[in-house]
């Protein structure tokens, strides 16, 4: 039977549930063959204290959260590269088809992305014939967005190899609990960021 292959790094990207409650794991043995006398005064690789393990718990944190930055960062340069899109851009193409006539603020807000980057990626949807912008009939001074569904269908359908494939394949395998627990904390950090950001 065939199986389908899961990109790591994608649920890397995907995995911050994972990594919140499960940590890190895994290492190399350093089972080669040699001298046995050299073999016996070698440390044991397979016990030995990794870096990270004597981080405290907020640059612990911290580091699952770059490892995740850095798997969304890669995983939406091949998707590019592979599907003709990028993460971001698919997301802001599967919001304004789900929620028609969205404004450009609007999907900045909703999907946390400053104006100026969102401006980029509308651009872009826009050139490729994804997206139509158009005035709001009560206010001409307001630009609504839509999609052209001719050609965005194949994009908001499929979802093999995409972020948010591997985001799907690990809210399947953690408890809701889990879930709940790591929004939670999510947000909180995000608000933490947030509020700092604002008051410099």
């Amino acid at each position: 039977m065939r199986t389908t292959r899961v990109d790591r790094r994608a649920l890397a990207a995907a995995g911050v549930t994972l990594l919140l409650f499960g940590g890190a794991t895994g290492s190399t043995p350093s089972g080669e063959s040699g001298v046995s006398g050299i073999m016996c005064a070698m440390p044991d690789r397979r016990h030995a204290a990794r870096p990270h393990e004597s981080l405290d718990p907020a640059l612990e944190f911290m580091r699952l959260l770059w490892s995740i930055e850095h798997g969304l960062q890669s995983t939406s340069k091949r998707m590019g590269a592979r599907l003709g899109i990028t993460g971001p851009q698919r997301l802001v193409l599967k919001m304004v088809s789900q929620f028609p006539g969205l404004s450009a603020g609007e999907v900045a807000d909703v999907v946390r992305l400053h104006p100026s980057t969102i401006t980029g990626v509308i651009q872009r949807l826009v050139d490729k014939r994804l997206l139509v912008r158009a005035r709001d009939p009560d206010d001409a001074r307001r630009v609504r967005l839509r999609v052209v569904p001719s050609n965005a269908k194949r994009f908001t359908r499929r979802s093999r190899g995409t972020i948010e494939a591997a985001v799907q394949t690990v809210l399947r395998r953690v408890p809701a609990a889990h879930l709940r627990h790591a929004r939670e904390v999510l947000q909180a950090v995000a608000s933490a960021l947030d509020n700092r950001s604002g008051a410099a």
